[in-house]
């Protein structure tokens, strides 16, 4: 028997999924596994056509019975049916849009792959209103890849080599290494991240740094990092000054 699914809004307001759909699954619990199948194929204007809600409640029916039957060919249609949905657009200036579709269909995917083991309330939304629940998952994956956009935004000028100014302004004076801060666990597993992520010269850079070791002296005897790396004390600089706008860049990301 079909138990009518019924949730609550944000608001607290109680919403059920669609009387037709209803009826629909009523139908299909009396087919056969075949017979359900070949009604999900059907496609949409036809007189039997199946909606993505009652797809999804068939398929979860069969994960949770590991009724392999029904689950293969059930989520295949599943994701045939959500890629018309979210095609997968290309250009590079869509790239972070295509980012998000797939984080989507990663995340749904993985929430399916859970359902065999444990109910998942997640897909009680979508296979109420589908469309609503994947348009928030979407604005949710949205935001996520544009905060990672502007994460991995050049901080070098590809032409002159020289560190972005907006870039440099808003790392302003930043310590990485400021006492107050470092005294903070969870600011130290944040700094040790960024640190692990850049580039082998500057990481190299920033160690000897945090060692007190300088960067360059007018002394043939004092150890610096010039002389260490065997590179110029303005390329010492240039190369200190990207992995600390670098290092902040990461750092407020793990705080996100």
């Amino acid at each position: 028997m079909i138990e009518p699914l019924q949730k609550h809004d944000k608001n607290g307001v109680p919403y059920t999924r669609f009387p037709d759909n209803q009826n629909i699954l009523v139908t299909l619990d009396a087919l056969s596994d075949a017979a359900i199948v070949d009604r999900c194929k059907l496609a949409k204007g036809t007189e039997q056509f199946v909606p993505i809600e009652c797809v999804i409640h068939m398929l979860r029916r069969g994960l949770r019975t590991n009724n392999t039957a029904l689950t293969n060919p059930l989520f295949t249609q599943f994701m045939e049916r959500l890629r018309r949905v979210i095609p997968l657009r290309e250009g590079q200036e869509s790239q972070y849009r295509v980012q998000a579709y797939e984080q989507v269909q990663d995340r749904l995917t993985g929430l399916f792959a859970k359902e065999s083991t444990e109910y998942q309330e997640r897909l009680d939304f979508l296979e109420i209103r589908f469309e609503g629940a994947l348009a928030r998952m979407l604005q949710d994956a949205r935001k996520k890849a544009s905060k990672e956009r502007h994460r991995k935004a050049p901080l070098i000028d590809e032409e002159t080599g020289e560190i972005d100014p907006q870039v440099e302004q808003a790392a302003g004076s930043f310590n990485p290494f400021d006492p107050e801060n470092i005294s903070e666990e969870s600011y130290r597993w944040a700094l040790d991240e960024a640190m692990e992520e850049l580039p082998t010269t500057q990481k190299r850079i920033i160690e000897m740094i945090r060692n007190d070791v300088l960067i360059d002296s007018q002394d043939p005897n004092v150890q610096t990092i010039s002389k260490t790396l065997g590179i110029s004390e303005k390329t010492v600089r240039n190369q200190r000054d990207k992995a600390i706008v670098a290092m902040k860049a990461l750092v407020n990301r793990g705080e996100n």
